[in-house]
């Protein structure tokens, strides 16, 4: 009996680490590109990247971010990634048609982001995020 047993418990041990993720299935993070846009060669992308709910039943929650790239000959090369806001965004609600208030790219006088994103429908749009190129990096304001 003690033989079975022991036969069962390695065989659960077997299926569980079959279907476990590994390491990097599991600390792969759900991103959704959010908007994009080009002036000349610069380049910016929103993205939204879902986080897991504070408790049980609440919502998913994301994190939202700007990233820019500058065109060198044939490649676009990337200048900076940065958080959009302080808010706790939320993953349906950014991810969903709308959430994506204002986006302006300019290459003119420099290149610069100017975004707003939708917080809920009932409390509308954050304030505009503003973003820019100083020194071939970008840095908010």
């Amino acid at each position: 009996m003690r033989r079975v047993l022991g036969l069962g418990a390695v065989l659960l041990a077997v299926a569980v680490a079959a279907v476990a993720p590994t390491g990097a299935q599991a600390a792969k993070p759900e991103l959704t590109e959010i908007a994009t846009g080009e002036a000349n060669d610069f380049r910016a992308t929103i993205t939204a990247t879902k986080v897991a709910a504070a408790e049980q039943g609440a919502p998913p929650g994301a994190t939202a971010t700007v990233e820019a790239f500058q065109r060198n000959g044939d490649t676009w090369t990337s200048v900076g990634k940065l958080p959009i806001g302080d808010e706790p965004w939320f993953w349906f609600v950014l991810t969903d048609l709308g959430a994506v208030c204002e986006f302006a790219v300019s290459d003119t006088p420099r290149p610069e982001v100017s975004v707003k994103l939708l917080v809920t429908p009932s409390v509308e749009c954050a304030e505009v995020a503003r973003f820019q190129v100083e020194n071939g990096k970008l840095v908010e304001g």
